[in-house]
C-alpha cells in the first residue's frame, strides 16, 4: 500500500509538470528565434540608436566646413536726472537705443582640419555600426546555444517518457504475475523501484527543461512563462571547418572590424594633433545697425547708424607649455596601442578557432559513435524485453540493459548539443 501511494504521488507530480510544460507549445525554429531577438533585444535597440546618432553627426556641417553666423539684438533705455553746474546739460533727459548685428566667422585655413574631422566622423559611424554587428553576433551565438540547450532538454524528456512508459508496462505486467502467483513480491518491488527512479529522472529533466527555457526566453526578451516546441536537432552531413578557410574569412569578423576601425579613428586623432601646429586664418565679416532717440526739455532728437566690416585674422601659438607636443605624443602612443590590440585580438581569435576546429573534428566522431551505440542499445533493449517476457531474463539484467539504453540516448543528445555549440562558436568567430 505504501509503495502504491508513492507511485500515485510520483504520477501526480509528472502530470502537473506535463500540464505546466504543455500550456502553449508554439513550434519555433532557430531562424525564427533569431528574428525575434533582433526585434526585441534592448541592447541591440540601444546600439541601433547609437548608429543613427553617429550617422546624423557624419555631415560636412558638423565637420567644420561651413562658416559660423551669429546675430544679436540689444535695446537700452536710459533716464538721467542731472544737476551739475559744470555740465552743459542739466535737467532730466532720456536716451533710447536699439541695435542689431550679424557676424560671420569662417576658418579658411586651419591645416585642413575639417577634412580630418569628416574622416573621424565617418570612422565613428563605422565603429558604431561595427559595435552593433558585434553585439548582434554575440547575442545570436548565445541564443543559438540556449536554443540547442532547450531543444536538448526537450529531446531528453521525450526519451525518458518512452523509458518511463516501458517501466510502467513492465510494472503492470509484473503486478499480474504477482497476483496469479507465477512470480513473487521481490520481482515486483524491483519494478516499482525502477518506475520510481525513472519518474524522478523525468521530473528532473523537466525541471532542467524549464530552466533552459527560462534562459532562452530571456534572450528572446519574451515572457519567461512562454513555452515553445522545438523541432528535432538536425546534424548537417559533411559540415566541416578548416583553419585556412576561416583565416580568409577573418576580414569579416565583427570583433576585428571594430578593432581595425579603432586604429583608423586614432590615426585621425593623430592627424588632428599634427595639424594643430599649423597657423589658423579666419575670415570675419559683420554688419550692425542701430537707432536711438534723445529726449530733453520736450525736444526729441533721433539718430541712426549702420556699420559693416570685413577682415582676416591669423593666429599662431608660439608657446603653450608644450601642450601640443604632449598631445601629439599621446596620440601616437594610442595609435600604437590600438595596432597592438588589433594584432592581439587577431592572434587570440586564430588560436581559439584552431582549438574549436580540433574539438569539432573530435566531437563529430563522438556523435557518430554515440549514434551507433544508441542503435545497438535500442536493439538490445528490444531483444531483452522479449526475453524477459518469456522468462529467459531476470529483472536485474533487464534493468541494466534498460538503464544502458536511456544513458546512451542521453549521452548521444549531449554529444549533439556539444557539436552544435562548437559550430555556433566557430561561426561567430568567423564572421
Amino acid at each position: 500500500m505504501k509503495n502504491n501511494n508513492h507511485l500515485k504521488i510520483v504520477a501526480l507530480g509528472v502530470a502537473i509538470l506535463c500540464t505546466t510544460i504543455g500550456k502553449t507549445q508554439a513550434l519555433i525554429s532557430l531562424d525564427s528565434a533569431k528574428q525575434i531577438t533582433l526585434q526585441n533585444n534592448f541592447q541591440i535597440k540601444i546600439a541601433q540608436s547609437r548608429v543613427a546618432v553617429s550617422e546624423r553627426n557624419n555631415t560636412i556641417l558638423n565637420a567644420g566646413f561651413t562658416p559660423t553666423v551669429t546675430s544679436g539684438v540689444s535695446y537700452q533705455n536710459q533716464k538721467t536726472d542731472q544737476n551739475n553746474p559744470a555740465s552743459f546739460i542739466n535737467g532730466t533727459y532720456t536716451n533710447d537705443n536699439l541695435t542689431g548685428n550679424v557676424n560671420l566667422n569662417w576658418p579658411i585655413f586651419n591645416g585642413l582640419q575639417a577634412w580630418t574631422n569628416k574622416e573621424i566622423l565617418a570612422r565613428q559611424q563605422e565603429q558604431a555600426q561595427g559595435n552593433l554587428e558585434l553585439l548582434i553576433t554575440n547575442n545570436l551565438t548565445g541564443l543559438s546555444i540556449a536554443y540547442y540547450s532547450a531543444a536538448l532538454q526537450q529531446a531528453v524528456i521525450q526519451s525518458q517518457e518512452k523509458n518511463l512508459e516501458l517501466s510502467r508496462n513492465k510494472l503492470e505486467r509484473q503486478k499480474i504475475k504477482e497476483e496469479i502467483g507465477t512470480e513473487g513480491k521481490f520481482e515486483l518491488i524491483q519494478f516499482q523501484s525502477a518506475y520510481l527512479n525513472d519518474s524522478i529522472a523525468l521530473l528532473q529533466s523537466k525541471k532542467n527543461y524549464l530552466e533552459a527555457l527560462k534562459t532562452f526566453n530571456q534572450l528572446l526578451a519574451v515572457p519567461e512563462q512562454t513555452v515553445w516546441n522545438f523541432p528535432e536537432i538536425s546534424i548537417k552531413e559533411g559540415i566541416s571547418f578548416s583553419l585556412e578557410m576561416l583565416k580568409d574569412r577573418l576580414i569579416n569578423n565583427s570583433q576585428l572590424k571594430v578593432a581595425y576601425t579603432n586604429i583608423k579613428l586614432q590615426q585621425g586623432n593623430e592627424t588632428l594633433a599634427r595639424k594643430s601646429y599649423l597657423p589658423q586664418i579666419n575670415f570675419t565679416a559683420g554688419y550692425s545697425e542701430g537707432s536711438g532717440n534723445f529726449k530733453f526739455m520736450g525736444n526729441t532728437n533721433s539718430s541712426s547708424s549702420a556699420n559693416y566690416f570685413i577682415g582676416f585674422s591669423l593666429n599662431y601659438t608660439i608657446f603653450g607649455g608644450f601642450q601640443k607636443h604632449r598631445n601629439l605624443q599621446n596620440a601616437i602612443d594610442v595609435v600604437y596601442q590600438s595596432q597592438l590590440d588589433f594584432q592581439d585580438q587577431k592572434n587570440t581569435i586564430i588560436h581559439e578557432l584552431k582549438a574549436l576546429i580540433g574539438q569539432h573534428i573530435q566531437q563529430k566522431s563522438i556523435v557518430e559513435l554515440r549514434a551507433e551505440q544508441c542503435k545497438l542499445t535500442a536493439i538490445n533493449l528490444s531483444l531483452a524485453s522479449q526475453k524477459f517476457d518469456r522468462g529467459l531474463l531476470n529483472s536485474f539484467d533487464f534493468r541494466n540493459i534498460q538503464l544502458d539504453n536511456i544513458n546512451q540516448n542521453t549521452a548521444y543528445l549531449n554529444a549533439v548539443f556539444e557539436l552544435k555549440s562548437l559550430e555556433a562558436q566557430i561561426e561567430a568567430l568567423s564572421r
